[in-house]
């Protein structure tokens, strides 16, 4: 499931979340994808520049965290998502980050990474603990070289490590980074 949004900048009184499968691979440039969902929130506090959404897969329940504030927010959907209306996220917990551009759960919910332009933060989840729970307890710094603009993170499918990737800048080729577990 991927997803998509438009909350960077905080110019949008709402913001549009696009849910969709995975897409099959199709090496033709024309390919369209009609089968998705799009859901409308408001934060309860004022626009705010985001980059960063994760679901738990635990919960399914939903998270956007804020990037460009000192102390970070991170907001939670409503459970029941509904196409026709605008929905509240619930503002959750400030967390001492800054600038982060994006994060992840691992497929069986233990982990989560967060990362920021010069860090990436690591959690070992406990089983009875909400994802703000856990981005809010002690977490570990990993070994990370800063990319140009590095704004991506996954976790891979085989649970074996993380990727990262920058946004491309100027002329120079992007490298998808690979950090395998230790």
């Amino acid at each position: 499931m991927r997803f998509l949004s438009d909350t960077n900048y905080a110019k949008r009184e709402n913001i549009n979340v696009i849910i969709l499968d995975e897409p099959v691979y199709c090496d033709s440039a024309d390919t369209v994808l009609t089968d998705y969902k799009s859901f409308q929130f408001q934060y309860p506090d004022g626009a705010r520049d985001a980059e960063t959404i994760m679901v738990d897969p635990l919960t399914s329940t939903l998270f956007i965290l804020s990037k460009r504030e000192e102390n970070i927010r991170i907001y939670e959907a409503p459970a029941t998502l509904t196409q026709s209306t605008v929905m509240e996220l619930t503002f959750k917990e400030s967390l001492p980050f800054h600038n982060v551009t994006s994060g992840d759960i691992t497929i069986d919910g233990k982990e989560v990474l967060l990362k920021c332009y010069d860090s990436i933060y690591y959690w070992n989840r406990a089983v009875h603990e909400t994802i703000p729970e856990v981005l809010a307890s002690q977490h570990e710094i990993l070994n990370y070289t800063p990319e140009p603009q590095g704004e991506s993170i996954a976790w891979s499918a085989s649970n074996d490590g993380f990727y990262t990737v920058s946004e491309k800048r100027g002329t120079g080729d992007q490298i998808l980074y690979f950090f395998e577990r230790n």
